[in-house]
């Protein structure tokens, strides 16, 4: 009796198997697994154990796909949906606005305002060119504008020459490098960190300087 069951019940799960298993290939590539896992638990399975077994096996693994799945959706919407965040300065980018404004009529002050806002913001970004989607560094953003405005330039280099100098004469290279580079004491610390750079090898580093 209990083998005519089987033999009445057994093409019934194949059936199953054989649809659940067609839809898995439609399936992205990390639930193949459970494709293969599937096969060979009705190939081993459904000669031996019990058919409730069997069955129950079958539904433990659909739970367990559509958990996956719905795990896998979530954290892909929460990628997708996760904003974009920009390190940007509202303070910084006033203070080069000011820089701006009074560069025709007081470049010393304009100065003041461009270097006070790289003393005080060198890792933040502002807008470039006052655009919404496009951004620069405080420094490099300063740097641009003493190139394009050389009454400026020759303010800021009476003001913070000096002041370059003596942190150079204090060890402070890099910051002399980055901060206030286009002073006299500015360019011999990039001449001295691009020969330490190749110094050691690192010939990308030394280009940076």
């Amino acid at each position: 009796m209990v083998h005519a069951q089987r033999s009445q019940i057994a093409p019934v799960i194949a059936v199953k198997v054989h649809i659940l298993l067609n839809a898995l290939k439609k399936w992205p590539v990390e639930f193949r697994l459970i494709q293969f896992a599937m096969a060979a638990m009705y190939r081993s399975s459904v000669n031996r154990a019990d058919i409730a077994s069997l069955q129950l096996r079958i539904t433990a693994v659909i739970q367990f796909c559509v958990v996956a799945i719905v795990l896998v959706a979530q954290q892909s919407l929460a990628q997708e949906s996760a904003p974009v965040t920009i390190d940007t300065s509202p303070m910084a980018t006033e203070l080069l606005r000011r820089a701006k404004d009074s560069a025709a009529t007081n470049p010393a002050e304009s100065a003041r305002s461009l270097q006070e806002a790289v003393d005080r913001f060198p890792n933040k970004l502002v807008p470039w060119n006052d655009s919404t989607d496009r951004f620069l560094s405080t420094p490099v953003a300063a740097e641009q504008f003493l190139l394009d405005n050389p009454p400026v330039l020759q303010s800021w280099l009476r003001a913070e020459s000096a002041a370059a100098q003596r942190r150079f004469d204090q060890g402070e290279v890099l910051q002399v490098a980055e901060l206030r580079a286009f002073t006299p004491a500015g360019l011999q610390c990039m001449f001295t960190l691009a020969q330490q750079a190749l110094d050691q090898g690192r010939v990308t580093v030394a280009s940076h300087w």
